[in-house]
């Protein structure tokens, strides 16, 4: 399997994951063509349908109706779902330590977190009250319509992130990320200057949300009390918020070296481990133009098939 054949396959299994859906034989263009080809002549299971298709390129088929790429198109994302299935238990096993557990430790506050393509999401992490259904989690919230929170996920004693319903679309895949940078953030000078960057927007200590009225307050980004209370520097001891964010913004952004799984579909961008279903050597088929020069001329039946 070539590396160009392999990209082929993985651009038809994640359009098939965009769908949401089987394919139609409307869903089909060059490329979901292309795939199905393959796949059929790279098959090497017993499912008797795909067999007669990979006779059909085995004998010289070149081309396959929409209607019978789609079906094959089809084969090829229940063949490969069943694969991650079996895998997924050991995935599950591997996983011993909770990935979130930080945000557990996370101080309450209010926090301005900058995504590694720029964006920049605001959350406010908070313990849930002792007579609340989630008490002993930490509830997320984000900003909405101006200064209106709402809620988004919660993350329980155990560091495991749930992301409510009312977290859909965009908004999920940006608070998963930014909860991802707070997790990170694992030494105070971390999660102070996301702290520090809400503040800036509105003169607001980022941890108790009161308004900061003295110059040592403004300067910092809280007051003393929660300075005192998170054994902060306040006062001539504290550094400007302007010199740390400064200092952030210099700092260079590391890029995880790992493939990052999507949180809606659990599988990897590369869907590398996917295509060990058609890594049986491609058989050699024989072209168009050569079978013509030999006198062949396909059927009716062939161009447009059954349906």
């Amino acid at each position: 399997m070539t590396p160009d054949q392999r990209a082929v396959l993985n651009a038809a299994y994640r359009i098939g994951v965009s769908l949401g859906r089987k394919f139609e034989a409307t869903d089909v263009n060059v490329e979901l063509r292309q795939a199905a080809h393959l796949y059929a002549a790279a098959y090497d299971g017993d499912f008797p349908y795909m067999v007669d298709f990979h006779q059909r390129v085995l004998g010289g088929v070149m081309f396959f109706s929409d209607g019978q790429t789609k079906g094959i198109l089809n084969c090829l994302m229940a063949d490969a779902k069943r694969r991650l299935a079996d895998r997924a238990p050991k995935a599950v096993i591997a996983e011993a330590k909770p990935a979130r557990a930080f945000l557990q430790e996370l101080p309450d506050g209010r926090y301005r977190v900058t995504l590694a393509d720029g964006d920049h999401l605001a959350l406010y992490v908070k313990a849930a009250g002792s007579d609340s259904k989630l008490a002993g989690s930490r509830v997320v919230s984000t900003r909405i319509n101006g200064d209106d929170w709402m809620g988004v996920a919660h993350v329980g004693q155990a560091g495991n992130l749930h992301l409510w319903k009312s977290c859909q679309g965009d908004l999920r895949r940006r608070v998963y990320a930014a909860l991802d940078v707070l997790d990170q953030a694992k030494t105070q000078d971390e999660w102070l200057v996301a702290g520090l960057a809400f503040a800036q927007e509105g003169s607001q200590c980022f941890i108790c949300g009161r308004d900061l009225d003295t110059p040592e307050s403004l300067t910092a980004g809280y007051g003393p009390t929660c300075a005192d209370k998170h054994g902060l520097p306040w006062g001539a001891k504290a550094v400007p918020m302007s010199v740390r964010l400064a200092q952030a913004a210099s700092a260079s952004v590391e890029v995880p070296a790992e493939p990052q799984i999507d949180p809606e579909t659990g599988v990897q961008e590369s869907a590398e481990e996917l295509l060990d279903l058609v890594e049986a050597s491609r058989p050699k088929t024989v072209s168009f133009a050569e079978m013509k020069a030999r006198g062949y001329k396909r059927t009716y039946e062939e161009i447009f098939g059954d349906d």
